[in-house]
């Protein structure tokens, strides 16, 4: 009986020190390393639905991120997870702004959902709010009739 016990105390050993080993090991490294993607900061996030948690309870959503940066010390960008999709909010409209200067090509495309339908009026109704300026379409405009890209 002593000997079952004792083989059973080596099996539980052997497998939970190599486990133990490994988190402490990715705890001294950092996760990444150098190379690790610095994220803005965001709310603490459970398991499975990531940040979900601290949206829930308010009926709009902007302003349940507009607090959420106040808690943060409002920062131009938060890190949420929404279940398991990772998301990078700006949380002003300076931010907003310069996100849609930067990648406005990546931006300029038919914004369509994964099965093919147009975006809603809510998409065009931020994307004109942070828009550039009038003059910047125009030119836009007229690049795209005269063949540019």
């Amino acid at each position: 009986m002593e000997r079952l016990a004792a083989s059973y105390l080596y099996i539980c050993i052997s497998i939970l020190l190599p486990l133990l080993l490994l988190k402490v090991i990715k705890r001294k490294r950092g996760g990444g390393g150098d190379n690790a993607v610095r994220l803005p900061p965001g709310p603490w996030r459970l398991p499975v639905i990531g940040s979900l948690h601290h949206l829930v309870g308010k009926p709009l959503v902007h302003r349940a991120t507009a607090d959420l940066a106040r808690r943060l010390g409002a920062p131009p960008l938060i890190y949420l997870k929404l279940g398991e999709i990772p998301v990078v909010v700006p949380t002003s409209r300076d931010a907003a702004r310069e996100i849609t200067r930067t990648h406005d090509a990546a931006m300029e495309h038919d914004h369509q959902d994964q099965h093919g339908r147009r975006a809603g009026p809510g998409v065009r109704a931020v994307r004109r709010a942070v828009a550039p300026a009038p003059e910047a379409r125009r030119r836009g405009a007229a690049q795209r009739a005269a063949g540019g890209s």
